[in-house]
Parts: structure tokens; C-alpha cells; sequence
């Protein structure tokens, strides 16, 4: 039988994958926890033109997150961080950290899984961020400062 995964089934299919799978896997298992649609041709035509939306909305937030980028590139993002003698931080900054800070400045484009770290930041300093989404990248320099107490 032909269907059409509407989520992930580890081992089986992606979400808007056209599969073939055994019939009784797919009346007992698939259907019922609607994890799949049977895959007529009403059905495959549906997800054809969702699949077209999802291209187009893409496409459309591609192009907004290349205008954002060059102006986030252009600003100045500063994070105050707690730190020891040695400018070690005691709490390492996330991708999340990095998105409060460029949402404060005022760019609210950008979301956690678009800052691409190799690894948490832990010293305070300039450092090299990527952001990517798509074919949209950037970098940007991100300063760490120590926190007056």
C-alpha cells in the first residue's frame, strides 16, 4: 500500500514521504496513529501544492533573513556576562543566549537553530558567530563583556 507520512517513523519514513509499505503495517499501525494518509491521488495533489506553499514561504523568509543579516552583520552585539579573574564566564553562552541578545538589539528574524556554534562561548572577548537558514548566511561578532557587580 501507498502512503503518505504525515510525521517522522524512525527507520521508515519522513514526514511527506511517498512510501510503499505492507499493507497490514499501514491499516494497523500507520492509519490509525495518524502517522500516514493513504496516498490516493486527491491526496498526493494535496501535498504537491503544500509542498509548493512550504517552497514559496521558504523562499519568501530566505529573503527577509538576507536583509536582517546584512543589518545584523552591520551592528554591534554586545552580551554582560558573569566572570571569574581570568575572564573564563561561569555560565557558557548557548545559540539561545545569542538570540535574546540579537533580539534586544532589535532583529527578532532570527531563530536558535540558525546560529550555527561549534561550541558554547566561555571566555569573555570577540568572538565569530555563522547564522544560516536556507542559502541566507551571515557572521557576525559577538562581544563578550564581564559583568560590573
Amino acid at each position: 500500500m501507498k502512503v503518505i507520512f504525515l510525521n517522522e517513523v524512525p527507520g521508515v519514513g519522513h514526514k511527506n514521504d511517498v512510501k510503499e509499505v505492507k499493507s497490514g503495517y499501514a491499516r494497523n499501525f500507520l492509519l490509525p496513529k495518524h502517522l500516514a494518509v493513504e496516498a490516493t491521488p486527491n491526496a498526493l495533489k494535496t501535498l504537491e501544492q503544500k509542498k509548493q506553499e512550504e517552497a514559496a514561504t521558504l523562499e519568501k523568509s530566505t529573503t527577509l533573513l538576507k536583509e536582517a543579516l546584512g543589518e545584523i552583520a552591520k551592528a554591534s552585539i554586545e552580551i554582560t556576562a558573569k566572570t571569574n579573574d581570568k575572564g573564563a564566564l561561569f555560565k557558557k553562552l548557548h545559540a539561545k543566549d545569542i538570540v535574546d541578545a540579537i533580539s534586544k538589539a532589535g532583529f527578532s528574524a532570527i531563530a536558535e537553530e540558525d546560529i550555527l556554534l561549534e561550541e558554547p562561548i566561555k571566555e569573555e572577548g570577540k568572538h565569530m558567530v555563522r547564522i544560516q537558514r536556507g542559502s541566507a548566511e551571515a557572521t557576525i561578532t559577538v562581544t563578550v563583556v564581564s559583568a560590573k557587580e
